[in-house]
Parts: structure tokens; C-alpha cells; sequence
């Protein structure tokens, strides 16, 4: 029998409904985009409903482009279409800076709908501060399949193969990295229903900075000679992220 609660409390019997203990599920129930992973405190929370001007665009190649879509959505009505230029570096680079009070383990999250056949995407977080400015990416490789990590020697290094991600027009694939920014450590990836253990990897250390800030990057590397093409959704940054279990 319980024992410290009311008779209407949360551990009254109902018949047509049910007790509601979690306000996380409270959040998710009322359309909240924050589904996928719920660990960590949220920093920031982008869904593109009104806009892109949060973010800053690096465009490279022709018909290089990035905008808000209605197209596809994984919440809301609207994403980003990240487009790479046919030539030249054919890249297509979007970041947001955001301000953190202390070093944690940082997250980021974000949603992503392949249109088609794409060479790389990439997701990481950029932690400035005093003593150091470090790098953590995480790359995606349509050619083979594969996840790598940027590591402390400054090259990528794969972890995972056989990594091969489906394209629908509903689809859309969810990767979050998080990292230890005062340790320049990597946690864990979570790609989708599959968790990746990076905590044997480095972030490369530059030069710091007397402003303390940390950055959400997303890139798509396209194709030579095609304008290749991502739909991105609910970006999210955390704080406060646990340690790998």
C-alpha cells in the first residue's frame, strides 16, 4: 500500500486515464521537440518556424544555397534546406553561437532528411574559452557508409561502418554527440537506436579566447557537379549532459 500521499494523489486508481508524474512526457505531449533524447539541461531550441536568422551561412560553389523550407518537417511546418555548391569546395555551412555560463558536457542534436545521394554531413559543437578553443565533429560518409570523429591529432578517424542511413520523403535521421568540454573529450554519439562510446577520443585544442561561447555547426559536403541536398530540424544544445552509464 502507499503511504504519504493524499487519497487524489499521484497514486490514486483511475479508470479511463493515468497519472502523470513526468513533466519531460508533459513537454513531449504538448508538442515539445525535444523527443528523441531527454538527458541534459536545453541551452537552445531551433525548429526554423520563424526562420534562419539565429544561424550564420558559409556558402561554397554555385547554387550553393540555405533557407527555411516547408517541404519536408520532422516537427512544425517548417525545416532548413542546407543545398551545396556543384563546384569549387561544394559545401554548404551553417552555425549558431550560443553562450554558456560554465564548462559541462554539451549535446547537440539535430535531425536531419537526406534528399538524395550526398559525399559527407557533419554535426559537432565548438567550445570557446579562455584557455583553449576546441573542436568536436562528428562526420557521416554517404560513399562508405561510415561515422568518423575529429580527434586530438587533428584528422578524422573512423569509429563505425556499415552505417547506411534511408531516404523517404518522412525520414528523418537523428544523430546526438555529446562532449566533455572540460575535459576536450568525447562522450557518446546516439545515431538513431544505436549509442557509439567515444570517450577514448580527444577534441584538437587552438587558440582561446577572452569570450566564452559555444558553437552548433552543421555541414553538408556535396558532390562534384551536383547540388546536393539535407533538410535539417530540431536543433538542439544541452547542458549538464551525464557521463556515459
Amino acid at each position: 500500500m502507499a503511504h504519504g500521499t493524499p487519497d487524489y494523489g499521484v497514486t490514486a486508481g483511475k479508470v479511463t486515464t493515468y497519472q502523470l508524474k513526468d513533466l519531460a512526457e508533459l513537454a513531449a505531449r504538448l508538442e515539445s521537440i525535444v523527443t528523441f533524447d531527454r538527458r541534459g539541461d536545453v541551452l537552445f531550441l531551433e525548429g526554423f518556424e520563424q526562420g534562419v536568422n539565429k544561424w550564420a551561412a558559409d556558402l561554397q560553389g554555385t547554387g550553393a544555397n540555405w533557407g527555411q523550407s516547408n517541404t519536408r518537417a520532422r516537427s512544425g511546418q517548417y525545416s532548413a534546406a542546407l543545398i551545396a555548391g556543384s563546384d569549387g569546395n561544394h559545401y554548404a555551412n551553417v552555425e549558431h553561437d550560443h553562450a554558456a555560463l560554465v564548462l559541462s558536457r554539451f549535446g547537440i542534436e539535430c535531425s536531419i532528411s537526406l534528399f538524395s545521394a550526398i559525399s559527407e554531413l557533419w554535426v559537432g559543437l565548438i567550445v570557446t574559452a579562455q584557455a583553449a578553443q576546441s573542436v568536436f565533429l562528428i562526420r557521416w560518409d554517404d560513399v562508405n557508409n561510415a561515422l568518423a570523429v575529429w580527434t586530438g591529432a587533428g584528422v578524422w578517424t573512423t569509429f563505425a561502418t556499415s552505417v547506411d542511413l534511408g531516404s523517404t520523403a518522412t525520414l528523418f535521421q537523428t544523430f546526438k554527440l555529446v562532449i566533455d568540454a572540460a575535459a576536450r573529450t568525447y562522450q557518446r554519439l546516439i545515431l538513431n537506436d544505436t549509442t557509439y562510446d567515444l570517450t577514448s577520443y580527444s577534441a584538437p585544442a587552438g587558440a582561446g579566447s577572452a569570450t566564452h561561447f559555444i558553437t552548433a555547426r552543421v555541414r553538408l559536403v556535396g558532390r562534384v557537379g551536383q547540388n546536393d541536398k539535407v533538410y535539417v530540424d530540431d536543433v538542439i544544445i544541452t547542458q549538464n549532459e551525464p557521463a556515459n552509464p
